[in-house]
Parts: C-alpha cells; sequence; structure tokens
C-alpha cells in the first residue's frame, strides 16, 4: 500500500508539466497517517478557458503551486492544491493579453485498479483567469484523472469583451 500512495502522489505530481523544480515534505506516521506537502514550479501549465459551457481559449504559462495530500493508513483521503502565475498568454489567439492566473483544488477522488497504473477519478477546480486588458474568466470545472479530460464545465462565467 505505502508504494501505491506513493505512486499517486508522484502521478499528481506529473499532470501538466515538461520540467518542474520541486521541495517535497512529509509528515507521516510509521503507520501512514498524515501530509506529504509539495511545492513546485511547473512549466507551460495549460488552462482551458470556459465561456457558457463552452471553451473559448487555451492559456499556458508557468505556475508555482503548494499541494498537501492528505493520508490515512496510506490510503489518499484529501487533497488541496494551489496553483497561481501571473505570465499566462493565449495559444488559441494573436493576443498579447496576459492574464494571472488562480486554480484550487479540493475534491479529488481517486481509486486504482489492480494491473493499471493510472489511476481513475474526478477532480474538481476552480479558477480565475484575470487579463490586463479587462478579460477576467472564472469557472468550476471537473477533469477525468485517468482519460486526462474535461468531463463537465459546472460554472463558467466571462466578464469584459468576450474573445
Amino acid at each position: 500500500m505505502k508504494t501505491k500512495a506513493f505512486l499517486v502522489v508522484c502521478l499528481f505530481l506529473g499532470f501538466g508539466l515538461t520540467q518542474v523544480s520541486a521541495q517535497v515534505e512529509y509528515h507521516m506516521s510509521k503507520d501512514g497517517t498524515g501530509t506529504i506537502s509539495y511545492r513546485g514550479t511547473f512549466t507551460n501549465w495549460g488552462q482551458a478557458v470556459f465561456c457558457d459551457g463552452q471553451q473559448v481559449d487555451y492559456i499556458e504559462g508557468n505556475v508555482e503551486c503548494h499541494n498537501v495530500y492528505s493520508f490515512n493508513k496510506w490510503v489518499q483521503h484529501g487533497a488541496n492544491e494551489h496553483y497561481f502565475g501571473d505570465d499566462f498568454r493565449s495559444t488559441w489567439t494573436t493576443s498579447d493579453e496576459v492574464f494571472k492566473f488562480m486554480e484550487k483544488d479540493h475534491a479529488m477522488h481517486v481509486t486504482f485498479v489492480e494491473g493499471d497504473p493510472m489511476p481513475y477519478g474526478t477532480d474538481t477546480f476552480h479558477f480565475n483567469l484575470v487579463g490586463n486588458k479587462g478579460h477576467n474568466y472564472e469557472g468550476t470545472c471537473t477533469w477525468d484523472i485517468h482519460s486526462q479530460t474535461f468531463i463537465s464545465v459546472i460554472r463558467a462565467v466571462c466578464t469584459g469583451n468576450k474573445k
């Protein structure tokens, strides 16, 4: 079970990264109860932008993150992830607008299937993008961890000039 818990943490830390620098702190008892904290920088982090439930853009940039994963007897039972950056740019348009980005993930549910290295489950997260030319995009989405796709846009609010 310890190996699975370690692999889960490694997997979550690997989502969306091409390069990373990180610091990991373990606050675990011998029975596998406690937390693992992760601070790091991801390059080329991507975020889909939604308005009224429809994807209107995809932005990328570098993010700083602070994530805390909670375990009870080597079984993950919670995650609290924070991502933030201030130099995100569109990959869909030629706009020179620069966005500040913030994402918070609080509802992560993970299940392993024997023989499948990729876990099943969902991650529900909240994002906010504030552009230097007046655009503001915020929303709540659900991400399918196994297929690496968005499965629902729960809320999507756009202010400023829509793209």
